[in-house]
């Protein structure tokens, strides 16, 4: 018998590692390498293209001041952002340590390079440990994802003058933003779609409704007007001392382009990156930035060392810090 009981003992233990994975593991892991796989092959192909020889000796000229600059910028930008998220979470009556909320913060950008960035929602799974219901963290995330968004086309809006051919996608844009503004300030639709759909269902799906409803709610709570003015300010910040970063390594590289011009280049080819969903705005991103430096005569070599530069320093540098971040935990496969 206590051959048996300690068998089925094991069995069990077994069984509980089998219901549980890292929270990097399965669908989040493989969307990880396969980006980091596209983006190496893609890059080295882009310098091929851009003339390697010439790559090289951009970034050889950039050196590691202009990196380690570049790297301290990205680090004062993601506090800003940081700071940001954690006002979210206050206006919705949440207080997690200092500290800990900034891992839990740094750690979902392991998975910023996934479609929309919706794999930063990793972040719920931290939060839960500190009372934090999914809806309402999800709910500051869209916020989060919507203020990045207002923030480049705030941005963007600073080259419309010299920029005739970029009007369209960043007025649209603003557009878009004023519409999802409006639309969940109006309580009514909510209830209908509440109404409707307990009635159509007969309440099979009254917890996904409830679910969504609360996570827009939560969405709204965080676009409160004095919220709204705080946390676009930061945005802006944040993002514009990436494009500081653009001026500062195309400055490295001997270009004359203003500060002014670079962080319109840099938020627009964010603002298209986010619009083609693309995980991390690959590609989007970066053709866009390529383009526009062109078009402002940097020469073809250093608006691709500039490109990749840029990239490496503001995106994956993201990356990198959110793996080194990231608590070790266990979800359910359920």
């Amino acid at each position: 018998m206590g051959t048996m009981d300690k068998d089925l003992d094991t069995t069990k233990e077994a069984s509980k590692y089998e219901e549980h994975e890292h929270v990097l593991a399965g669908w989040r892991f493989t969307a990880l390498i396969v980006t980091v796989i596209i983006s190496i092959v893609g890059y080295f192909l882009f310098s091929l293209w851009g003339g390697w020889h010439q790559v090289v000796d951009g970034f050889t000229q950039i050196g590691f001041f202009g990196v380690g600059i570049s790297l301290s910028i990205a680090c004062i930008s993601y506090l800003f952002r940081f700071t940001r998220w954690n006002y979210f979470l206050h206006t919705l009556g949440y207080y997690v340590p200092w500290l800990k909320s900034l891992r839990i913060y740094i750690s979902g950008f392991s998975l910023t390079t996934t479609p929309g960035k919706a794999g930063e929602a990793l972040r719920s799974v931290f939060l839960v440990d500190y009372g934090i219901a999914y809806r309402r963290s999800f709910g500051a995330l869209l916020a989060e994802r919507l203020s990045d968004f207002l923030a480049v086309v705030v941005l963007a809006m600073g080259g419309l003058l010299f920029h005739s051919s970029a009007r369209p996608i960043v007025l649209l844009s603003a557009l878009f933003i004023i519409g999802i503004l409006y639309t969940v300030q109006q309580d009514h639709w909510l209830k209908g779609i509440e109404n409707w759909t307990n009635k159509k269902f007969k309440n099979r799906f009254s917890h996904i409704v409830e679910f969504v409803i609360e996570t827009i709610l939560a969405f709204r709570d965080c676009f409160k007007t004095h919220v709204l003015l705080y946390g676009t300010l930061l945005g802006t910040i944040a993002w514009g001392l990436e494009g500081v970063i653009l001026y500062l390594v195309l400055h490295l590289l001997g270009a004359e382009v203003s500060i002014y011009t670079a962080i319109f280049i840099h938020a627009f080819s964010l603002l298209v990156g986010a619009i083609t969903l693309l995980p991390g705005g690959l590609g989007g991103a970066e053709v866009t930035m390529y383009e526009l430096l062109i078009y402002n005569d940097v020469p073809t070599s250093v608006a691709v060392t500039a490109t990749l530069v840029v990239r490496l320093c503001t995106l994956w540098f993201s990356v990198l810090l959110g793996l080194v971040f990231l608590p070790k935990k266990q979800i359910k496969l359920s």
